[in-house]
């Protein structure tokens, strides 16, 4: 097994051999530990402390990637729960939430963070080269490039001359696809996303939806940077949670 290191800091990995990958599971179990507290008032404080060590995991990833889909997903959830928020909830996630920004300048891997907006990072400006390629791909492609000759087509068109880079994907689920599927398939990929959130978007009897929602855009969202929903073990909790929502629409009593 391969280990992943930032300027001297070992990359948490879980066994997936790509610590993005890790970093997209658990900013799925991110949010979706908030059911806890859907199920019972005193289930705050537990899902509280396991998102606390959760994000502690994910902060040991060092993976971008994966800050940005617990951050979105969590916004989100947060935009979902009823109002108002009482003291004695809000006040201690943001105490969790400071301190784990302390903790991530304190690890040191803060300054990961910024690359790529403040200054030149490779990581950042490879994907950046494959990213502004997909659409000339689709339309060069309207039947698609076949399954799993993304990266195949990308290296033998598209990579920029000078460049050597080679990828099993497009270093994205969502754009790997794209490229691959025809305009019937991409169209229908989109579809189904959409179907999925609103089918798992909350109502005021169903709030507890808004973690299904939620743990649904973490997927998404870190799936938009890293080659992941291939894995077949990350789509378990959520696929849980759809499951959940499912019956209950189809048998609400």
């Amino acid at each position: 097994m391969r280990d992943y290191f930032y300027e001297g800091i070992k990359r948490l990995d879980w066994g997936f051999n790509n610590p993005n990958i890790t970093a997209g599971l658990i900013a799925i179990l991110m949010v979706t530990v908030w059911i806890l507290s859907r199920m019972h008032r005193w289930g705050f404080w537990p899902a509280l402390l396991l998102y606390t060590g959760l994000a502690v995991c994910l902060i040991q990833t060092v993976s971008r990637g994966g800050l940005v889909a617990a951050a979105v997903s969590g916004v989100l959830l947060v935009f979902l729960t009823p109002r108002p928020w009482p003291k004695s909830r809000w006040i201690p996630v943001a105490i969790c939430v400071t301190g784990l920004v302390g903790y991530a300048f304190w690890h040191g891997v803060a300054s990961r963070y910024a690359l790529g907006i403040v200054e030149e990072d490779r990581s950042v400006t490879n994907r950046w080269i494959i990213y502004r390629n997909v659409p000339a791909m689709m339309v060069d492609a309207p039947a698609g490039w076949g399954l799993k000759k993304g990266s195949e087509a990308f290296h033998n068109f598209y990579q920029p001359e000078g460049r050597f880079e080679r990828y099993g994907s497009l270093v994205s689920s969502h754009f790997t696809w794209m490229v691959e599927f025809s305009w019937w398939g991409r169209a229908a990929y989109l579809l189904a996303w959409s179907f999925l959130l609103l089918l798992c978007w909350p109502s005021g009897k169903r709030s507890w939806y808004a973690v299904a929602c939620a743990a649904w855009v973490a997927f998404a969202t870190a799936a938009l940077f890293t080659t992941m929903a291939n894995r077949w073990v990350l789509w378990i909790v959520p696929g849980v949670l759809l499951l959940a929502v499912l019956i209950e629409r189809i048998h609400p009593d």
